[in-house]
């Protein structure tokens, strides 16, 4: 290996520190029902906070939103939380698609176990087990396309 570049050639990564539950909200239907012919209903968002361009931090928000519907059409559960990484993703040179994808979908897919945890313990206690499967946030940033994320305000950071 005589060549300085191949020695000195990094490949990406990120690291995820700090993850927390930064919001939950359960509603439980106050009759019982015991049969349910659905999935559940299941909504997602990722929000993602660019705290600073030169160390590359970010904050990663996955809000999710767990539905279980009866067969008579009545809500038995509704379950809405917020999950967030700080998440620092290592790339020279900058790279925007592996940054668009590791804030995307790796981080939320590292997410998704933590809240699929809380999603079971929360239902089972109100009778309502409900187990998620494994969501692929398979979204990957189109070709010749690029993503900004608006910084923060100063009254966002804290």
């Amino acid at each position: 290996m005589n060549n300085i570049d191949e020695l000195l050639d990094i490949t990406p990564s990120f690291s995820m520190n700090n993850s927390y539950l930064e919001q939950l909200s359960y509603e439980s239907s106050p009759e019982h029902v015991l049969e349910f012919n659905r999935n559940p209903v299941i909504r997602s968002f990722v929000d993602i906070i660019e705290r600073s361009k030169s160390s590359q931090l970010y904050t990663v928000k996955l809000h999710m939103d767990v539905s279980l519907i009866t067969k008579e059409n009545h809500t038995a559960f509704t379950l809405s939380l917020v999950y967030s990484a700080f998440v620092i993703v290592d790339c020279e040179p900058y790279d925007e698609v592996y940054v668009y994808n590791t804030l995307h979908l790796s981080v939320p897919q590292l997410l998704l176990d933590s809240i699929r945890a809380i999603v079971w313990q929360v239902s089972s206690v109100s009778g309502y087990p409900t187990m998620l499967k494994d969501d692929t946030f398979d979204e990957p940033l189109p070709e010749n396309e690029t993503f900004e994320e608006e910084s923060p305000t100063a009254e966002d950071e804290t």
